[in-house]
């Protein structure tokens, strides 16, 4: 069970996988990763896949909305509860043998054994914490898409607010990205 002392590394995750026979390699992936929308991204992807005629797996960080099982589907379809109680079952000597292994880890590989036994065509995975250490970055993904991060509305409020203050010339020079001189 994950702790503050906690040490994130790959290697319970490879671990785990070795044991499970790699489900995580039965089907190409859609690797989503960003700071924001990252599970928008991936629901959109997956749809547009489903849409498409293929069996897609979606495998989504928290937090869910209603249910817990909302972060594993196929097709749209949540895992089972009995589906989900019984990879459950299946993960448990796997993480008697594979210490410290930790929640976020544990639902990644029922996701990716749940994905396998299903015969999926394809998952869309959204990253959970990320970073080169995060659980789900020991797929070989067929494509990885990273989210922008997007200015929001109140922010350029603020820009504007601070460019035209009171005493401020209105216009003033700035630097473009090339390094030109620009007055705005």
């Amino acid at each position: 069970m994950w702790t503050s002392r906690t040490v994130f590394k790959l290697d319970r995750m490879n671990r785990l996988m070795a044991l499970l026979d790699w489900p995580n390699r039965h089907y190409p992936c859609v690797h989503v990763a960003g700071t924001k929308g990252k599970g928008s991204t991936a629901s959109f992807i997956a749809s547009t896949l489903r849409t498409s005629g293929y069996k897609t797996g979606l495998y989504t960080f928290p937090p869910h909305l209603e249910d817990f099982r909302e972060r594993i589907q196929i097709n749209g379809e949540q895992i089972s509860v009995s589906e989900l109680v019984d990879l459950a079952d299946q993960m448990r000597p796997r993480t008697e043998i594979v210490a410290d292994v930790t929640t976020f880890e544990l639902t990644t590989a029922i996701a990716f054994q749940y994905f396998a036994n299903q015969q999926i065509d394809i998952a869309v995975l959204e990253v959970g914490l990320g970073g080169r250490l995060d659980a789900t970055n020991i797929v070989d993904p067929l494509v990885s898409v990273i989210t922008p991060h997007i200015v929001r509305p109140h922010e350029r409020s603020r820009k504007h607010a601070y460019r035209n203050r009171p005493g401020k010339s209105r216009h003033h020079q700035t630097r473009s990205p090339c390094g030109h001189r620009t007055t705005s």
